[in-house]
């Protein structure tokens, strides 16, 4: 379920007093714990709005467990006295008992472990990054702990995790079976992640690194946060620049960015986007049937940096790589770059209008032939911007009916268009 309607779900499960054990699972980083924290403080419920936190990071041991959950509780005792008096009287007679059966139990954590029972009865207790627990701690052991107290103390818990992520499926599993009531699975969309991470990471790109960061399917808000902050680095200092800049610079910077922090799945590397996005002319001219799985890998690749507006790389690319890897940047080497695409703007819109041209006659079979004949009569007054070779290109790739069978048998067939004549302008483009 998207962020909305999880939220929504959520809230209902919780005011159901009967699931005492509620697991709220995603992948990592998607907000599951952002979530929460929206639902805990809109909440009219003063158990929800007093509910105690715990991670499990790193801990290793059930006792770790109750004594961070102690720590919780006592910031909270100012704004639940009446709570806060009922725990230290179990807790004050816990440390008789202890005291009296030798005094050597008169310890802190001792006696604080004792008193759990008493600060945990009837709360609600938040368990989270159970995948990120020490291997010493195991998951019977902590579903264990949620079984005794939601059964003996009137607690109830929620369950914050990547089920993904945990080392032993099977068992989670089994417990999913006998101690968890309600489960809701959260699935966030790539403009609902973006939307929390711009809330945390403001940028001026914000609009242009949407539709990259969407167009990647990148959905972990930590990721898109660290993608927010390398482009305010690369491009801090650099000022007004023109719409033809920043739609050259911006999409491949949030794509390094993706690929670097691993921010989605079976992506290009480095080497591919570096190396003339990974053209391989040993695929062309073949059907896709005919390619092996590498091959099809890359045609998936190649139409995914088109639909990015990726159509090549420099020396920008390079100096992006480098900034990732190392950290260090050449403040001065991207202030040239940048002056350098301000200058051929003009030019980097005749390129961008030819691979939308391009683009719309493989792919857009609603476009009618007036829409595309309009298109291709603007780039005549910017043809002199091609290059020999891109212009050779432009002809018999964006403009020629071959262009099409050449697709066709590589990509499986853009849609079967007639070009009109008139694209094939001969007496401008010879």
């Amino acid at each position: 379920m998207s962020l909305t309607s999880t939220k929504a779900q959520l809230i209902h499960v919780l005011a159901d007093q009967e699931s005492k054990v509620v697991a709220l699972s995603g992948k990592w980083g998607t907000g599951k714990s952002h979530l929460w924290r929206q639902v805990k403080e809109a909440s009219k419920d003063e158990k929800i709005k007093g509910a105690l936190y715990v991670s499990l990071f790193g801990l290793s041991s059930i006792e770790q467990v109750k004594l961070k959950i102690v720590q919780s509780a006592i910031p909270s005792a100012d704004r639940h006295p009446t709570w806060w008096d009922n725990a230290k009287k179990g807790w004050a007679a816990a440390s008789k008992v202890l005291e009296s059966v030798h005094k050597g139990f008169s310890a802190l954590n001792e006696i604080a472990l004792l008193a759990v029972p008493s600060i945990l009865k009837d709360r609600v207790i938040v368990i989270d990054d159970i995948e990120r627990k020490h291997q010493k701690l195991s998951v019977d052991e902590v579903l264990g702990f949620v079984d005794e107290f939601t059964q003996q103390h009137g607690a109830r818990i929620i369950l914050i995790l990547n089920s993904d992520e945990l080392s032993d499926p099977a068992l989670w599993d089994t417990f999913r079976e006998k101690v968890i009531d309600q489960e809701i699975r959260l699935d966030t969309s790539p403009a609902e992640a973006f939307d929390i991470a711009v809330s945390l990471v403001s940028s001026v790109y914000a609009d242009r690194i949407r539709a990259t960061v969407e167009g990647c399917g990148v959905t972990n808000i930590r990721i898109i946060c660290k993608i927010l902050r390398a482009v305010k680095r690369i491009l801090e200092g650099q000022v007004l620049l023109p719409d033809d800049v920043l739609a050259r610079v911006v999409p491949s910077t949030v794509l390094l960015s993706a690929i670097y922090y691993r921010g989605f799945d079976d992506g290009p590397d480095f080497d591919y986007v570096l190396n003339g996005s990974g053209e391989d002319w040993s695929d062309w001219g073949k059907k896709e049937d005919e390619l092996d799985e590498e091959g099809r890998r890359r045609a998936q690749w190649r139409l995914k940096l088109r639909q990015l507006g990726i159509h090549g790389s420099d020396e920008y690319e390079r100096l992006v790589v480098d900034y990732l890897k190392s950290g260090l940047l050449d403040v001065t080497e991207v202030t040239k770059l940048v002056a350098r695409y301000a200058t051929a703007a003009e030019s980097m819109r005749m390129h961008r209008l030819r691979d939308q041209l391009y683009e719309h006659i493989n792919w857009h079979h609603k476009m009618t032939d007036a829409d595309l004949v309009a298109e291709a009569k603007s780039l005549v007054t910017l043809v002199h911007h091609l290059d020999a070779p891109n212009l050779y290109r432009t002809m018999r790739c964006g403009l020629g009916a071959d262009r099409r069978q050449a697709g066709r048998r590589s990509y499986g067939g853009p849609l079967d268009r007639r070009v009109p004549a008139e694209l094939a302008l001969p007496g401008r483009w010879q």
